[in-house]
């Protein structure tokens, strides 16, 4: 008997071990504080260190089908917590704006690949950066298509960022 009692606090030291070595889970519930049914809030999410975005494609609070995405960032005691929810300056019915979003340091991009006002539609990116319009308040610097695309082109269908 005296070896099965030795084997027991050796598990229990192994195992104990082991979990130790692992990182700490890290659980939040996501929500939009405006958000309703249809609006596919979190259907797409970009995260870079204590900064993440999630989409909400078919958002309708700046149009039907417009699209938001909101700007979540990490408080060290509050854990995630909502900084902006991003519109284009011009919203536009349809354009199901944040159907892909990056986000790099202080910049974000947001994509909109069925924005039907570029002629021929041929979706578009737009950007927003960090302290436009204020500290800590993100703001759209810029939004651009490609040039000579086709129609149809879905610019903006998918992204990412680096730098």
């Amino acid at each position: 008997m005296a070896p099965r009692s030795l084997l027991l606090p050796l598990a229990l030291v192994t195992a104990g071990s082991a979990l130790h070595a692992q990182c700490e889970l890290e659980i939040q519930e996501f929500s939009a504080p405006d958000g309703a049914p249809g609006d596919v809030f979190g259907y797409r999410i970009a995260r870079a260190g204590n900064l993440a975005v999630v989409a909400a494609t078919f958002d309708d609070a700046p149009g039907v089908d417009s699209g938001s995405a909101y700007v979540y960032e990490r408080d060290p005691l509050a854990g995630w917590v909502l900084r902006k929810k991003l519109v284009p300056e011009i919203p536009l019915d349809g354009i199901i704006f944040a159907y892909s979003v990056a986000v790099d340091g202080t910049r974000i991009l947001v994509g909109a690949p069925l924005r039907p006002d570029t002629l021929p539609a041929q979706g578009a990116v737009y950007v927003f950066e960090r302290d436009q319009g204020g500290p800590d308040n993100w703001g759209e610097v810029a939004h651009f298509t490609p040039a000579n695309a086709p129609a149809g082109a879905v610019f903006g269908f998918s992204l990412a960022v680096q730098g």
